[in-house]
């Protein structure tokens, strides 16, 4: 069975079945949460990090790296995680401005820092190497209509150094 963690899950709790083992993790409890992790206390992270590093064959990360300000930490984060070869899927709106709880803006260049162009991220503290597998956009729209957003949807594979 292959093991999955879904980081900043809130209500969004996925289910384990045949394929996929899941792990629920997010900074609040919610209802069927496996585990309470708040990824901006470095404390914290550090004892997660201990016992879940390199373990997962995919991290879903839905409308959660937008609310960290330092990028390469977090993707250090997701990195970490991962096994080699396994993915990050990924969904972030696009260089939204309006939510004051997002701390950092994204779009599809973003992630070349953490692909193609890892050379110039590594000054930084960055030590993994993703691999662009898939992305998309579409855009949430909203019944008052003023306020849609553009979502980025994008796949990363850890690759080994």
């Amino acid at each position: 069975m292959k093991k999955a963690i879904n980081v900043g899950a809130g209500s969004d709790i996925q289910k384990s079945d045949d394929e996929w083992q899941w792990t629920n993790v997010d900074h609040i409890q919610y209802a069927n949460m496996d585990k309470l992790v708040d990824f901006e206390d470095k404390v914290d992270t550090l004892m997660f990090m201990k016992k879940h590093a390199g373990v997962y064959d995919k991290v879903l990360a839905k409308d959660f790296i937008e609310h960290f300000s330092d990028k390469v930490g977090i993707m250090t984060i997701i990195n970490d995680l991962l096994k080699v070869g396994g993915l990050a899927e990924i969904k972030v709106p696009i260089l939204n401005v309006q939510d004051p709880q997002h701390k950092s803006l994204w779009d599809l260049n973003s992630f070349l820092y953490f692909t193609k162009w890892s050379w110039y991220t590594r000054s930084q503290g960055w030590h993994g190497f993703f691999e662009l597998v898939d992305w998309k956009k579409n855009t949430v729209q909203s019944e008052e209509g003023w306020d849609d957003v553009e979502m980025l949807h994008i796949t990363l594979r850890k690759k080994s150094r």
